[in-house]
């Protein structure tokens, strides 16, 4: 409910300031989904891997971490289709995405 509303609102900023607002989401969800678990991910390594999602600039971001990007892989899958049905598909994409070898 809180993403449908935030985007409504970006609906209304530029489009820099809606790409802004998308990776501190992204970044905020994040953080927050792997603490869940007691994992503590490195933020600057989640705010790289949410740029490269989102195609913005990453010049100075952090280098690849393949923990931090399967978090933020699954946190914008479920961000992006927060109407769709949770299908056994997206469990086990979400799977993948959070541990790559098994």
């Amino acid at each position: 409910m809180e993403v449908g509303r935030l985007q409504g609102r970006m609906e209304m900023v530029g489009l820099e300031a809606r790409g802004r607002a998308r990776l501190e989401v992204l970044v905020a969800e994040a953080m927050q989904t792997s603490a869940i678990e007691w994992e503590v991910l490195n933020p600057a390594a989640v705010r790289s891997s949410a740029a490269r999602r989102l195609g913005l600039d990453t010049a100075g971001f952090s280098p690849v971490d393949r923990v931090a990007d399967g978090v933020v892989e699954m946190v914008w899958d479920a961000m992006r289709n927060t109407g769709e049905p949770l299908t056994e598909e997206r469990l086990i994409g979400w799977h993948a995405a959070l541990f790559p070898i098994g």
